[in-house]
């Protein structure tokens, strides 16, 4: 459900000082665990070294300047459309990271900042606060009683982490409020995942055939893998890890192909749009994610049925004949071979059955207290120090089984509603819900192998999917039923009507 509030100026004045006032309070007593985990070198360069309060003047004073720069850039254009660009780059450049700190956590809490003021600042102003941010909240909420038993730093570092969750979730939907402002977010979305994997290729390349290494993931030695062409270093470009990296190319591929299909679009772009998607593609290969790799795959192969519904019978009936050619050809064995196969690429198969089976051990000796996010790094048995590769093992082992429940909730509640808003809607709302439906549906199948509980990819895609809704159904409540499906089927096809015109006359 959502919930829309208006800002009044002389509320809004009271509302924005206590946010910050408790912001200032939660950062005072946050700085001497958080200042002690970035590099010493960073504080004795800014002479700092000696000051009771270390990362508390270096936060306040780059929220000025992200003030003012994004000030100045919503002078030159549009805020939104700047919030929009920053939030997309951000969310491919984590491998620039300090410690639990990295680009995206910096965007997301100073943009909040600003656009909070911003909205503020407006007496007609509202604020969106849906299913997907109510979500977040709740896993936050559900995670605080495990301070008591759990690490210190594990339990700051899971904090920030759901904190970068409820942000995301918070500033997407609020963002994208028009069908223009969604079309320019996914836009922004393809070009950022094109540019990203364009940065893939070239690192492999140079790392492949001219032994020139370089790599973000941390530690290095876990960026290479033993793949059907040798031991290589996976493509990651500009993130932490190549599971990231994959993950976000994966997620722009139904948006692409969605893209390259439409009727109204010209060749230039179809052209356009083609490369980009094989450039995509080819960096979701080279990152050697089986998993991210599989999904995709599954994602071109169900493209027929998602774009032209009506035709369904004849594809399957194609795909049943070509299973057949490929079973009796043999390349049914050759593909398993490249994959389940000694040399095939699911090297971690072994690996992720042993952390779900800890994952159930937990649950099994308590399922309703979890051992906090990131506790399972420490949980007897986990040699590697890893998360569950299983996300909804993994929230429920960690978050608890009432976390799990919400989690899982939240995604089928959004899967339901794309499906349900999609069902009836004309050409343009198919090219926004469908390749929302098809992503949302690809991240639930990959969460099945990686922990992405919190990871930045699965609260943006559903972020995403949230401001569709919201978009197809004027802004209106984010609920199940019948008078939702029909006004987002309705409004992507005619414009609402202009101030003052009477109401048309019902039908006889």
């Amino acid at each position: 459900m959502i919930a829309e509030m208006t800002a009044h100026p002389r509320r809004s004045v009271a509302i924005l000082g206590a946010l910050m006032a408790a912001g200032a309070a939660a950062l005072v007593v946050a700085d001497p665990y958080l200042s002690p985990l970035l590099p010493h070198g960073l504080w004795r360069l800014l002479y700092l070294d000696h000051s009771p309060y270390q990362l508390l003047p270096l936060t306040l004073v780059a929220a000025v300047a992200l003030g003012l720069a994004a000030a100045l850039l919503g002078r030159a254009g549009s805020l939104i459309s700047v919030g929009i660009v920053l939030l997309m780059i951000a969310s491919q450049t984590n491998g620039f990271r300090l410690t639990v700190l990295d680009p995206l956590d910096v965007m997301l809490m100073l943009g909040f900042v600003v656009w909070l003021g911003s909205r503020f600042g407006s007496s007609q102003a509202t604020i969106t606060i849906g299913l997907v941010a109510g979500a977040a909240a709740a896993l936050m909420i559900l995670n605080l009683p495990n301070l008591l038993h759990e690490n210190p730093g594990l339990f700051m570092r899971g904090n920030i982490s759901l904190l970068r969750c409820l942000l995301i979730a918070l500033l997407v939907p609020n963002l994208i409020r028009t069908p223009k402002a969604f079309d320019f977010a996914i836009n922004v979305f393809m070009a950022v995942a094109v540019a990203s994997a364009i940065i893939g290729i070239v690192q492999f390349i140079a790392s492949y055939f001219f032994g020139l290494y370089y790599t973000l993931i941390d530690p290095p030695d876990t960026a290479f893998k033993p793949t059907p062409i040798g031991m290589v270093m996976r493509s990651s470009a500009l993130c932490i890890t190549a599971q990231h990296f994959s993950g976000f190319l994966m997620l722009a591929t139904p948006f692409m192909l969605f893209a390259l299909t439409r009727n109204d679009a010209r060749l230039r772009y179809r052209i356009i749009v083609g490369v980009g998607l094989v450039v995509v593609l080819t960096g979701l290969l080279l990152s050697w994610n089986f998993g991210a790799i599989m999904v995709a795959a599954v994602i071109v192969a169900l493209l027929p049925f998602f774009r032209w519904p009506r035709f369904s019978i004849q594809f399957l009936v194609t795909y049943l004949l070509g299973a057949g050619v490929a079973y009796f050809s043999g390349l049914i064995e050759i593909i398993y071979k490249l994959t389940f196969g000694h040399s095939g690429v699911a090297k971690g198969v072994s690996q992720r059955e042993t952390l779900i089976e800890l994952g159930f051990i937990k649950l099994y000796r308590d399922p309703w207290n979890g051992t906090g996010a990131y506790g399972m790094a420490e949980f007897s048995g986990n040699f590697w120090g890893r998360p569950v590769h299983d996300a909804y093992v993994q929230t429920m082992s960690e978050i608890g089984m009432i976390g799990g429940w919400v989690f899982i909730g939240m995604l089928l509640l959004i899967v339901s509603q794309l499906f349900l808003t999609g069902i009836k809607a004309p050409e343009q709302g198919i090219n926004r819900l469908r390749p929302c439906l098809m992503a949302m549906l690809a991240t639930m199948a990959l969460m099945m192998s990686e922990p992405m509980m919190d990871n930045s990819n699965t609260w943006l895609i559903v972020g995403l999917a949230e401001a569709a809704i919201l978009v197809g159904q004027g802004r209106r409540n984010l609920m199940l039923n019948r008078r939702a499906t029909r006004s987002a089927a309705t409004a992507f096809r005619r414009p609402p009507a202009a101030a003052g015109t009477p109401p048309a006359a019902p039908a006889e």
